[in-house]
């Protein structure tokens, strides 16, 4: 399947899986420190 999707140009040797069994949100230290800014994409 990976070297039908890269058409060969990329030979893949073993694929690894991973599962994932629990996150935890990343905080910013201003997010602490100013907990009233959010962030903006310009």
């Amino acid at each position: 399947m990976l070297l039908t999707l890269t058409e060969g140009k990329f030979p893949f040797a073993p694929v690894t899986r991973i599962t994932i069994n629990g996150s935890k949100p990343i905080l910013a230290l201003t997010y602490l420190v100013y907990p009233h800014t959010t962030a903006q994409a310009y």
